[in-house]
């Protein structure tokens, strides 16, 4: 067990004194040997991650986190879901629990957290492209900030991991849910005959504060996600981002046809800019 992992169920302990989570953990005292190891397995999966994404940050954490991130660690399996715990933890402090973060993300199934990360992996990176022509790297952190949700995007979803084809109405379920919960705003998905989906969408503040929550730093605004080092937007295992673009050059490539090849014929189009 980890010395991360330690402070973790240290926390946890020293709430029970109040018998704030003796109920939440006495069930376990029944389970099997089975469950008790997975549960163990968990736990220690999570506390490593924590560990790589705080670095040399001193962890600090409130026992409302340690509670949150003992409950939701323990029951899943799902590396995304993992790194998204973890990463919250790790940006966590005394004033600024993240409680509310831990628990949307107990309550947000894998395939959500999956589709909310590529969709603001793919805006980072597109953004990253859009502002790099600038020398100066304030001037790019200003313009970068632009981007946080008053430009609409579009990504092709090619992350294996994320549903296509006749299973893309789960991806649209979960689009929808990350609308209810404020974590993106989207106004649209299409079809593209090539079997992938594409969804149009505008960032939110909440969404993210989460992304980078998520990611184990602190920000104070989106342009700080496009001056760090590549390493940093990624989650372990590395989900590849997808392709992104704007919505005004979708549609100028989207037009007034069908949905048919719309994203094939917006990379002809780039092709040929070139």
């Amino acid at each position: 067990m980890t010395a991360e992992l330690d402070l973790i169920v240290s926390g946890v302990t020293g709430a029970m004194a109040g018998g704030v989570v003796r109920p939440l953990l006495a069930p376990f005292d029944a389970v099997s040997d089975v469950w008790k190891a997975a549960i163990a397995k968990r736990l220690t999966t999570t506390g490593e991650r924590i560990a790589r994404k705080r670095g040399q940050r001193t962890l600090e954490i409130s026992e409302r986190t340690a509670v949150n991130a003992l409950a939701a660690s323990a029951l899943t399996d799902d590396a995304v879901v993992q790194e998204y715990l973890a990463g919250v933890v790790a940006s966590a402090t005394l004033e600024n629990d993240n409680a509310h973060m831990l628990a949307l993300v107990g309550r947000l199934t894998p395939l959500q957290m999956r589709l909310h990360y590529g969709l603001y992996l793919g805006a980072a990176m597109y953004t990253r492209r859009e502002v790099a022509a600038f020398e100066d790297a304030l001037q790019r952190w200003e313009e970068a900030n632009d981007y946080d949700g008053a430009r609409e995007m579009v990504t092709l979803i090619t992350d294996p991991g994320l549903p296509r084809a006749d299973d893309w109405d789960r991806a649209e379920r979960a689009l929808d849910n990350l609308r209810r919960e404020g974590l993106v705003d989207s106004r649209a998905t299409y079809w593209d005959s090539t079997e992938q989906g594409i969804v149009s969408f505008k960032m939110t503040p909440f969404g993210i504060d989460l992304f980078a929550a998520a990611l184990g730093v602190e920000i104070v605004a989106f342009g700080d996600l496009c001056e760090c080092e590549l390493g940093v937007l990624q989650l372990d295992p590395v989900i590849p981002a997808m392709d992104t673009e704007s919505m005004a050059r979708f549609e100028d490539v989207y037009g007034n046809t069908d949905q048919v090849n719309a994203w094939k014929r917006m990379i002809e189009v780039s092709d040929a800019d070139v």
